[in-house]
C-alpha cells in the first residue's frame, strides 16, 4: 500500500468521520464520488472545487431521497445533471431533484431521456423546470469537467433505435462514462450490456482499466469474460440487499478486486471515495468505525 501523506491522512479522517458517506463539498483539489444507497437504481454524486454533478437517481421516490441527500450535503447547484438512459428507474428522479436544486445543464444520451423526465414529473412546476432547463446530448468522446476532474463519454459507440423511451433495449444505449483525476479513474456503466463493453474492448483492450468501476445493470453485472480484460481495484454494485449480485458475479469480482461494495441497506450502504489524484480513500456508510 502506498505511503499516505499527512495532508491526505487528514482527508481520510474527514471522510471516515462524516455522516452518510459524504461531507460538505470539497473546495480544494479533492475529488469526491459517492454512490448513494437508492435500491436497484443508480444515484451518483460527484464533487470537486465546490462544483457538483449528479447522475441518474432512480425512480421518482428515490429522486425525493436523492434531493434530500443533496440538500443535506450542502449542494446548492448542480453544474450538470446527467441522465444515462431513458428508463424511469434511472431518470424519473430528475424531476424532484431539479425542482429543488438549480441545474445549469442536463446532459443525456438521447432526446428520449428528456421525454422520460417530462412524463415522470408529478407537478406542473417540475414539468416547467424540465422543459426550460438547458439540455443536450452528451456527444461521443466529449469531456466535461467538475472542478479539475474530467468526465468523458467513452461509450456507447452508437445507439439502438427504440420504439418507446422505456423499451428494454434502451439499456444498450446507456452512457458509459470515465471520471478521472490524475492517476485515479472511475468507470460508470449505468445499465449497459456486456455486448457494448466488448465493442469498446475491440477498439481498446485497456479501456476498462481503472481504479473503481460500477458494475452494469445492478445485480446482472459483467459477463465472465469481461473480467479477463478488466483491471479495477474496487467494484461497486449499486443495488439493494434483496437483489444482490448473482453469486458467480460476486465470486469473480471478489477474486479480482481489493474490495467489492454493494450499496444495499444490509450491505455497505452509501459508498464514498475521496482522492487527490494520487491516493484514494473510501468510506462505506455501514462500516463500523473505531
Amino acid at each position: 500500500m502506498p505511503k499516505i501523506s499527512v495532508v491526505f491522512a487528514l482527508l481520510i479522517a474527514m471522510l471516515f468521520t462524516s455522516q452518510e458517506g459524504g461531507f460538505p463539498a470539497p473546495e480544494k483539489t479533492e475529488l469526491e464520488v459517492t454512490f448513494l444507497n437508492v435500491g436497484v437504481c443508480d444515484g451518483i454524486l460527484i464533487r470537486m472545487n465546490g462544483e457538483s454533478v449528479f447522475i441518474d437517481g432512480g425512480s421518482y421516490p428515490e429522486g425525493e431521497f436523492c434531493r434530500n441527500y443533496l440538500l443535506n450535503a450542502g449542494v446548492k447547484r448542480l453544474k450538470y445533471y446527467i441522465g444515462t438512459h431513458s428508463h424511469s428507474d434511472h431518470v424519473a428522479a430528475a424531476a424532484p431533484i431539479m425542482a429543488a436544486i438549480p441545474t445549469s445543464e442536463v446532459l443525456m444520451n438521447t432526446e428520449n431521456c428528456l421525454w422520460c423526465m417530462k412524463v415522470m414529473a408529478k407537478t406542473e412546476e417540475e414539468q416547467r423546470i424540465i422543459e426550460n432547463v438547458k439540455c443536450r446530448c452528451f456527444d461521443e468522446s466529449e469531456t466535461v469537467y467538475v472542478g479539475d476532474a474530467a468526465i468523458t463519454r467513452i461509450g456507447p459507440e452508437s445507439y439502438i433505435r427504440i420504439k418507446h423511451y422505456n423499451d428494454i433495449q434502451e439499456n444498450e444505449n446507456s452512457l458509459i462514462l470515465r471520471v478521472s483525476l490524475g492517476d485515479i479513474s472511475f468507470i460508470l456503466t449505468a445499465d449497459t450490456s456486456s455486448h457494448q463493453l466488448f465493442k469498446l474492448l475491440e477498439k481498446d483492450e485497456n479501456i476498462l482499466n481503472c481504479t473503481v468501476i460500477k458494475g452494469p445493470h445492478h445485480g446482472g453485472g459483467f459477463h465472465r469474460f469481461i473480467f479477463k480484460y478488466m483491471k479495477a481495484d474496487y467494484i461497486v454494485y449499486s443495488t439493494s440487499s434483496i437483489s444482490p449480485p448473482k453469486p458467480d458475479q460476486q465470486k469473480l469480482a471478489e477474486a479480482m478486486a481489493k474490495r467489492v461494495f454493494i450499496t444495499g441497506d444490509r450491505h455497505d450502504g452509501a459508498v464514498t471515495f475521496l482522492t487527490d489524484g494520487k491516493q484514494l480513500a473510501f468510506s462505506a456508510a455501514n462500516d463500523k468505525q473505531e
